[in-house]
């Protein structure tokens, strides 16, 4: 069950009597959709990134509180990867806290592979390219401190549009 952040503060009006809307900690209005039943947040109307710093907020108090969001409105190709970005940066720092916190154990090390490749039938339905157009394939093993693999990720990205870009340095630390 999703519930607006608007629809959470107009129920908060309407319990109080106030005429003004409220304005209502993220974390606590995550608390008030958790006690209805609710299990995510749909942060609306967004405007695609207008409200970016809100955005960012929203979506670690989420994390925080193990919450789904929901981030919806002015969302387009162009503004896609930074939305989907800030979400996954507030979610990925969550959930190496949340494994040291339940498990005795920490994420250690990452082990990316890159490849050239070429689009497959499903990778077409998807990306919306041709058949065996060029992809670059990132492979990401993450592993803990104990050395067991604890993440896959397997991402695929239209040759057109990637770009691949190192850095090597004797003054920055490795």
């Amino acid at each position: 069950m999703a519930l607006h952040v608007a629809q959470t503060v107009a129920v908060l009006r309407e319990r109080k009597g106030c005429a003004e809307p409220a304005l209502v900690p993220v974390d606590t209005c995550i608390a008030i959709v958790k006690e209805m039943g609710g299990n995510s947040l749909k942060f609306f109307p967004m405007g695609g990134l207008k409200v970016e710093d809100e955005l960012r907020s929203v979506a670690e108090a989420c994390a925080r509180n193990e919450f789904i969001l929901e981030p919806t409105g002015g969302i387009t190709l162009e503004n896609f990867d930074a939305i989907l970005k800030i979400c996954l940066d507030a979610a990925e720092s969550s959930i190496h806290d949340w494994i040291e916190e339940n498990y005795d154990v920490s994420p250690d090390s990452y082990h990316k592979t890159i490849r050239a490749g070429s689009a497959t039938k499903e990778d077409c339905e998807v990306l919306s390219v041709e058949e065996g157009t060029p992809l670059l394939e990132v492979v990401q093993v993450g592993y803990l401190d104990d050395g067991r693999p604890f993440e896959y990720v397997e991402t695929k990205f239209p040759g057109d549009l990637s770009v691949y870009q190192t850095v090597d340095s004797d003054s920055i630390p490795v």
